[in-house]
Order: C-alpha cells, then sequence, then structure tokens
C-alpha cells in the first residue's frame, strides 16, 4: 500500500514539474553555497592566509545568513508549492482517500524533493567547491593550490541544517494539508479573487514610510551614527514596500477606475481591472522580488565600492610612514632625516633600495567652519572641518601642479566642490585667495577624503606659527615618506616586518608617536579582507537574485492559469486576439518591471547612508563609488529583464494554449 502513496507522489511531482523542478533547482543552489562557505572556512589554503581570521568571520556571517534565508524563502515557496497541490488533494478526499492517505502523499512529496535538493546541492557543492577556493585566491592575489580537498565537517553540518529545514518544511505541508476540508481544497486555486478593498491609511503608510528613510538617510552626517540607522531604515523601507505593493497598488488600480476618461479605454480597461482584484494577494510576491532586488543591487554596489578603493585605502606606494612630532620648528628643521637613515639601513640588508621617493610636511587640526572662517569652539558634528595645511612647494611636489604663492595667499581645495570665497580665515588671520583652487589630493595617510575635509594650501609652513591660538596641543605636525621598491612580495614583505619593529623601537626611545605605517604586506592584507566581502557579496546576490527570478516565474506561472479562462471569454465576447494580446503584454511589462523601478530608488535614496557605512572602512572615493552602483544596477537591470523574458514567455504559453 506505501508503494500506492510513493506512486502517487512520484506522479504527482512530474505532471507539476513546472512548479517542482525550479523548486529543487533553488534548493541545490543555496544546499550547493551553504556547503562551499563551510568549504572554505575549513580550507587549509584559506586558513593559512595573513588575515584568515576576519575572512573566516566574513563567511561565517555568509553561513547564518544562507540558514536564516533557506529557511524563509523555501517555507515561502514549499506554501506556494502546497497550495498549487490542494485542488489535486481534494480531488483524491471526493474519489474515497483519507486525510491519512492525502498525508501519506504529501509527506512522499516532500521527502522526494527535500532528498533531491540535499543530495543534488551536496554533489554540486563539492563539484565546485575547488572552482569556488581558485577563485577567491584570485580575488584576493593570493598563489593557487590545485589540490583537491573534501571536508567531513563542512559535509555533515551542511545535511544537518539543510536536513532539519526541509524535516521543518514537511510538518508545515502536513498542517496545511490537515487543517483543509475537502471542499476547500477544490476551490483552493480560486481563493482571494475577489478584488480587494483599498486601505488608504495603509496605501499612505507605504509612501510615508520610505519618504521618513529617505529622509533618514539623506541627512546622516556621522558615519558611526550611520550604523543604528541603516537598521532602523532597513525596517521601514521592507515595511512600506509590502504597504506599497499589496495595498497600495490596490487603491492606485481603484483610483484609476474612477478617472472615467483614463479606465473606459480598450487600452486600459482589462488590464486596471484585472490588476485591481489580483495585487492584493500577488502584491507581497512583488514585493518581494522588489526586496530582494535592493539587497542584491545593496550587497555587491558595496563590496564592489570596497575592493575597488584597496589601493586608495592604502595608497600607490609599497612603504609608507607618518611621523608625528611635538612642535612644527621639530618638523621643519628635518628630524625627519635621521628617521629616513635608519629606515633605509633594515632594506639595504635584504637587497633593497628605495625608489619614487616623497616626502612632505603637514599640519592637521580641526576647526569649526562659520563661511569662510576657521576657529575653535564647542559645535555640533557636521560643523567641524579637518584642515591640513601644506606647504605650495610639497603641494606641487606630490600632486605635479605647479602652486606658486605669495606670504598672506594661500589656496582652498576640498573634494566635492569650489571653495566660494575670496579669502580664508583662519583663527582670525585672513589669507587671500589669489585664484582657482587645484583639484583635490588626499594628503597623509590618515586623509579621509570626504566632505568634511579640506586642505589649506600655503606659501610656507611658517606663516602658522603667527596666528595665535593655531598652534599646540590641538595640531598634530606630521612628516610622511613613502616609496617604493624593485623586490619580490616574500623579500619586501620580510623586510617590513624587521623594518616594523625597528621603527617602533626607534620611535620608542625618541619618544615619538607613529601615526601610520603602511607597507605592500598591508596590501596583501586588505586583498584578504574586501576581496573575501566580494567573494561573499557575489554568493549572496547570486542567492538573492534566483530567489527573485524563481518568484518571478511562480508569479508568471499562477497568473498565467488564471488568466487563461478570462482570456477565453475575452476573446468570445468580441475581443480581437492581438487586442488581448496587447493587454496582456502591458499589464505583465508593468507589473513585473515595478519591483525593478522601486528597487533602483531605494538604491538611489540609501546611497547617502551606505556611503557613511564605507567611510567607516576608510573608503572615501565618491566617484568610484557612484560608477559602482550604476555598474550594479546596470547589470542587474540585463539579469532582471532577460529574467522577465524568460518567464514571460512561460506566461504567454499558457494562455495561448
Amino acid at each position: 500500500m506505501g508503494s500506492l502513496y510513493l506512486r502517487f507522489a512520484v506522479g504527482g511531482i512530474h505532471k507539476n514539474r513546472k512548479l517542482c523542478y525550479p523548486y529543487i533547482l533553488t534548493g541545490v543552489g543555496m544546499v550547493s553555497i551553504f556547503y562551499v562557505l563551510n568549504y572554505l572556512i575549513n580550507c587549509e589554503p584559506v586558513m593559512e592566509l595573513r588575515g584568515s581570521g576576519v575572512l573566516t568571520a566574513t563567511l561565517s556571517f555568509g553561513v547564518f545568513v544562507m540558514a536564516a534565508f533557506s529557511l524563509v524563502f523555501l517555507s515561502y515557496t514549499s506554501s506556494f508549492l502546497t497550495k498549487r497541490r490542494l485542488k489535486e488533494y481534494g480531488l483524491y478526499n471526493v474519489l474515497g482517500m483519507d486525510k491519512w492517505g492525502i498525508a501519506k502523499i504529501s509527506f512522499w512529496e516532500s521527502v522526494i524533493l527535500g532528498f533531491a535538493s540535499v543530495t543534488l546541492g551536496l554533489v554540486f557543492g563539492i563539484a565546485i567547491s575547488k572552482l569556488c577556493e581558485v577563485e577567491i585566491m584570485n580575488i584576493i592575489r593570493e598563489d593557487i593550490d590545485y589540490t583537491l580537498r573534501f571536508y567531513s565537517g563542512p559535509f555533515f553540518l551542511t545535511l544537518t541544517v539543510y536536513g532539519t529545514i526541509y524535516i521543518l518544511l514537511l510538518l508545515k505541508a502536513l498542517f496545511q494539508v490537515s487543517r483543509k476540508n475537502p471542499l476547500d481544497m477544490m476551490k483552493s486555486e480560486s481563493e482571494g479573487e475577489k478584488p480587494p478593498k483599498g486601505n488608504r491609511l495603509i496605501a499612505l503608510l507605504g509612501f510615508v514610510l520610505p519618504a521618513v528613510s529617505y529622509y533618514m538617510a539623506a541627512t546622516i552626517k556621522n558615519p558611526v551614527d550611520a550604523l543604528s540607522t541603516f537598521v532602523i531604515a532597513v525596517i521601514m523601507v521592507i515595511a512600506a514596500t509590502y504597504c506599497l505593493f499589496t495595498v497600495g497598488s490596490v487603491t492606485l488600480c481603484k483610483w484609476l477606475q474612477k478617472r472615467k476618461k483614463y479606465y473606459y479605454k480598450k487600452n486600459h480597461f482589462i488590464s486596471v481591472s484585472s490588476m485591481t482584484f489580483r495585487m492584493k494577494r500577488n502584491g507581497a510576491g512583488l514585493a518581494s522580488i522588489c526586496i530582494l532586488s535592493t539587497m542584491v543591487l545593496v550587497t555587491m554596489a558595496g563590496t564592489i565600492s570596497m575592493y575597488a578603493s584597496i589601493r586608495d585605502l592604502i595608497g600607490p606606494y609599497d612603504s609608507s610612514i607618518e611621523v608625528r612630532f611635538d612642535n612644527l620648528d621639530e618638523v621643519l628643521g628635518g628630524a625627519g632625516d635621521s628617521i629616513k637613515e635608519n629606515y633605509y639601513g633594515i632594506f639595504k640588508e635584504y637587497g633593497l633600495k628605495p625608489k619614487e621617493e616623497t616626502e612632505y610636511v603637514h599640519v592637521y587640526t580641526n576647526l569649526v567652519q562659520r563661511d569662510d572662517c576657521f576657529i575653535r569652539e564647542n559645535a555640533q558634528y557636521e560643523d567641524y572641518r579637518a584642515v591640513r595645511f601644506i606647504s605650495a612647494a610639497d603641494y606641487s611636489r606630490l600632486t605635479g601642479e605647479k602652486i606658486y604663492l605669495n606670504p598672506g595667499e594661500a589656496l582652498v581645495t576640498q573634494p566635492s566642490n569650489e571653495y566660494p570665497y575670496s579669502t580664508v580665515t583662519i583663527m582670525g588671520f585672513t589669507f587671500s585667495i589669489p585664484g582657482n583652487p587645484p583639484k583635490y589630493e588626499e594628503i597623509g595617510m590618515n586623509n579621509s577624503g570626504t566632505d568634511s575635509h579640506i586642505t589649506v594650501i600655503l606659501s610656507n609652513l611658517d606663516e602658522l606659527q603667527s596666528i595665535d591660538g593655531l598652534m599646540g596641543e590641538n595640531c598634530e605636525y606630521c612628516w610622511t615618506y613613502s616609496c617604493n621598491f624593485d623586490g619580490d612580495d616574500d623579500t619586501v614583505i620580510a623586510a617590513h616586518y624587521d623594518q616594523y619593529d625597528a621603527l617602533t623601537a626607534y620611535f620608542g626611545e625618541r619618544g615619538y608617536s607613529s601615526s601610520g605605517y603602511s607597507s605592500r604586506e598591508q596590501i596583501k592584507d586588505a586583498y584578504v579582507v574586501f576581496g573575501g566581502l566580494l567573494f561573499l557579496g557575489v554568493m549572496l546576490s547570486l542567492v538573492f537574485l534566483s530567489s527573485a527570478v524563481l518568484i518571478l516565474y511562480y508569479k508568471h506561472l499562477t497568473e498565467g492559469y488564471e488568466d487563461k479562462e478570462r482570456i477565453s471569454i475575452m476573446e468570445k465576447v468580441g475581443m480581437t486576439k492581438t487586442l488581448v494580446r496587447k493587454n496582456v503584454n502591458s499589464q505583465i511589462l508593468t507589473v513585473f518591471l515595478a519591483p525593478l523601478i522601486v528597487a533602483g530608488i531605494h538604491l538611489i535614496f540609501a546611497s547617502p547612508l551606505i556611503w557613511k557605512l564605507l567611510q567607516l572602512t576608510d573608503i572615501y572615493n565618491f566617484h568610484l563609488f557612484i560608477k559602482s552602483e550604476i555598474f550594479t544596477f546596470a547589470l542587474f537591470s540585463v539579469c532582471y529583464i532577460i529574467a522577465y523574458k524568460l518567464t514571460a514567455e512561460t506566461y504567454l504559453k499558457i494562455v495561448g494554449e
């Protein structure tokens, strides 16, 4: 008898393969990516990398996100599949099969789908694990080891986690079947077809909540506050998106129905009336597509920006050192020469000779800007400016842009816009500005190319001595030296280890405070950290994208079966096939492009907040960030439109049968 229920289950899966096979493929993808992330956490070449602790923590976070997202999304799609099968279960019940028999069929179907997903997922994950290892090594620019490996820990952890998830889905499916009577099952596909009422209050929330979150994102000033604001804004945007698509869209359709000049036209009548009664049920799916699309855009834009900013973060030199002195006379008096001599000694022992050298002096302080005046006073965070002073000679040598200034003259440059004043007053001392400001360049290793930073170029830094109240403990007097080497990475990095220890001891003996020391070794560390984030971003984005495509596919499939009979009735009452097809195309284009458009709007208004969060990782190349966002949205749009075209063909085939 048990084999009978098993045959019913296999037959049901085969007959509903348009629904079941994509569900299995999605499960396979999630299981395989979960296994790959765990494999990389345990992979010996990855564990031996310098900075592997941060990389492991990043991948571990990805494992947690994958498990949580898999539970939520597979639960959603499992409920969808069960609902689509209820009519068939109801027919079995009418023909004499009791609830226990129906439960057995549902049990075997869930077991088969879960077993296929986990088994194929593990097989595929093991098959691509080495490829992913090679790819992450390429991203972080490390040597590749082509030895094949298998670890039992990731295998059994994946089996345990997804086995548990599919057991929970099985129990949920049995519960759904047990609480339905035969009549409810038979009419399950017709549930919810009455036009829903548009709730104006909820519809209003769909517009007010994102407006508030957009305002929060646009007005945030402090990068430290951006993290907590981001969490609140995300919750508000998710809630607003569901309100907008489920109730707001219905309210909009009802409003259009009241506009007689618009509604009673053959191009609008069918599409608006059809969308009105289906949007409450399908709006949640479209909202999910929108949220998943936004997650892909934000994840990829952020991780691409971080990875592409590595060179900006570390600087163009193999080695840089920045030292703070107690006063300006000391740093201008050649105190850096003895440090350079010590600096050369270690590298000579390794046969390395510095080349492409540069050194300069700059003074750093925080002041409050009031128009063209910079003063010291207690103020709000956003009023403070990080001001750096540098001589015209040093600035010209650093940038290659020839600048000549007389005493009493200054040039002011900042990242985002031109300085609009003809003078600049520092603590009551006024400098005239003789010409247009040069292009902004980041000065010093602790630079922050944000709008809150500004560089003042003077004819000579000695002029700062005459400004009352400026100099003292509130200023940093910095000497910076940078250079490149011809040696290979291993030799240069080995020299850097010795150099760092020697400089630390040297500074301690003389009471100097090193504000920064960067090297080629740190560049490799940065590639490990940001490369790992990029890899994780790509993996999660693939999961989010495939989930959005699956929802898109199910929506087209469901609506195809729903509209097939309606379109047949339209043709019987006199509508031409051309007009019907035109209305159908207009409807599905409007409905399924809406999530992409809204996701793009979310990304635009979230950009200021994302930008502030990136600044917490010392990334300040705003133009690169904007390019990353544009590239991400363009690439995602192409993928989304391709998925839409493919899934729309499924809809058109069904309604055209």
